[in-house]
């Protein structure tokens, strides 16, 4: 038992001091360095180009979710399901798709999820 508490106080120990000396390498790493051209060029240095309009630093741009649920693929799977002549109707959560199939009325019931899964 004493042999397995003294490996685990040297694991510790030596964990400890690795973590004490890569934080100062860390720290230094860490410092941004910006440098901005007005030709594109400087030098050697790498140009990064900064744009700090409006307030927005480091926010990505605006991307609507493309894995959801369309109402043109809701209407696109009732129709390889075999329902014709649709109408769709969306909501926040769901989009309801009616038409006809067989000659008679149908409705399926779709959520707005990645691959529009079928609710009803």
């Amino acid at each position: 038992m004493s042999g397995f508490s003294m490996k685990a106080a040297v694991v510790s120990g030596l964990i400890g001091l690795a973590g004490v000396f890569s934080a100062g390498a860390s720290a230094q790493a860490a410092t941004p360095m910006v440098s901005v051209a007005v030709s594109g060029t400087s030098a050697g240095v790498p140009v990064v180009q900064v744009n700090h309009r409006h307030g927005h630093y480091n926010r990505p741009q605006y991307r609507p979710n493309r894995y959801a649920c369309s109402p043109r693929d809701a209407a696109s799977k009732a129709s390889r399901m075999g329902i014709r002549g649709t109408r769709v109707h969306s909501n926040r959560s769901t989009i309801r798709v009616s038409g006809y199939r067989h000659g008679r009325p149908a409705s399926v019931l779709f959520g707005k999820a990645r691959g529009c899964p079928i609710l009803r």
